[in-house]
This record gives structure tokens, sequence and C-alpha cells, in this order.
């Protein structure tokens, strides 16, 4: 799959569930050498390659796998904003920028359980069930995958999104704005349905194809849908 294919695939239903999630640790970075080639390894192997450029950085997280990436000079300026130096040399970044994720469900997406898609840079990156395909804010400009461990270890929710989708005894699909909000987002309790749509009346995707399925897509466990 290339990157304009998951864009193509993911983006709508990001733009329609994601939830957005900010950075709640900060990470080290250096400038990149130019051609320098960093493998990112996470807990459960590896996730990517990339080789750097001129005005790169080498990014590494705060988790256990501490795992590095590259990331362009522009990236690194709209997305971090530094705090201070690091006895190791590198220096510690502070995250300022917010992502919009949702769960990998391949059986929803009529995907495999494991694949790999081109990232922005040209390399393949791998995508495995439960991961969290993200895009960043407020650009949208690409899509990546952030494996599930280290999204535990590093995101937190920011907000959760106005809407949801609600399935009644019929199968009808309708679109539930949330009235309030409580301290980890809409509790699914309090709202109103919008409107009732078909499942096949939803131009959302032509790929998925259990729409009464889409819930999960989106749901914090117990949460974040109802079933009228």
């Amino acid at each position: 799959m290339t990157q304009q294919e998951a864009v193509y695939k993911f983006m709508p239903l990001l733009n329609a569930f994601g939830h957005f999630f900010k950075k709640k640790t900060t990470v080290l970075a250096r400038p990149a050498v130019a051609g320098e080639r960093i493998d990112t390894i996470t807990a459960d192997g590896k996730e990517t390659t990339n080789v750097a450029k001129e005005g790169d950085f080498v990014v590494q997280n705060n988790t256990e796998a501490k795992e590095q990436y590259i990331l362009s000079g522009e990236k690194m300026k709209s997305r971090y904003e530094i705090l201070e130096a690091h006895k190791s040399g590198w220096v510690i970044y502070k995250a300022t920028g917010l992502v919009r994720a949702i769960e990998f469900n391949s059986a929803i997406l009529d995907l495999p359980e494991q694949m790999e898609f081109e990232a922005s840079w040209g390399e393949n990156m791998v995508l495995k069930e439960g991961d969290l395909i993200c895009a960043p804010l407020p650009t949208q400009n690409e899509i990546y995958r952030i494996a599930r461990k280290e999204f535990n270890e590093t995101y937190d929710w920011d907000s959760a999104p106005a809407r949801a989708m609600v399935i009644n005894e019929n199968g009808e699909v309708g679109v539930f704005r949330y009235l309030n909000f409580g301290e980890d987002g809409a509790d699914g309790t309090s709202g109103k349905i919008l409107h009732w749509m078909k499942p096949l009346s939803i131009k959302t995707t032509t790929d998925v194809r259990q729409w009464a399925q889409f819930k999960a897509l989106f749901r914090k466990p117990g949460r974040h849908y109802e079933t009228l």
C-alpha cells in the first residue's frame, strides 16, 4: 500500500471518528548526519527505516524500547520545543503538537492483521492489529503507525470527538452528538441522535463492509458508544 493509498483509505476514518491525542513525555533529539541510517525498533520488532538528509534530526522516544526515528527540521520545529540540554549530549524537547488516531482493526477494514504501507519518506512501515493509525495535526498530510505499547507509553487523550456512531435493532446507523463531556471526554450517556442512515448509505469509505461493527473504530471500552 502506497502512502497515497493509505491516506485515501484511512484519512476519512480519522476525520470522522479519530480521537485527539497529545504526547505526554519528552524526547531526546540531536542533529542527524546526512546519510545516517536509522532503524526504528519498537518492543515488537522493526517498524521502519529512514536515511537522514541535511537538516534532519534523530529523535529518541522516552519509552522502554527507546526507539529512534528521523524527523525533518521543519517537522521538528512544528512539533517540538527545546527544554534543556541533556548530559548525553542530546537535547530534551517537549512535544507541542497533537495527533488524530484510530485503532487498526483488520476485520473491519478487510485487511491482514499484519501488513506494510509506504511511509511519507518512501520506506515501508509495518502495521499490526491493535496499533494506532495516526495523522499529525493540524496538517494531516501523512499517515503513520505508532505501535500500541509505545503509544500507551507516550500519548494521552486530549479530547474525544463530538460525534460517534450508534446502532439500533434494525441495523441502522445513527450519528450521535455528545452534549456533555466528562473528565476523560464524552461519556456516551448524554446526547442526541442527529439523524439515522441505512448502513450502506454511509460514504465515509467503500472498504468497510460491516457498518454495524464500525463502532469499534472509535470506541473507548465501555465509554464511547451506545447500542440503542
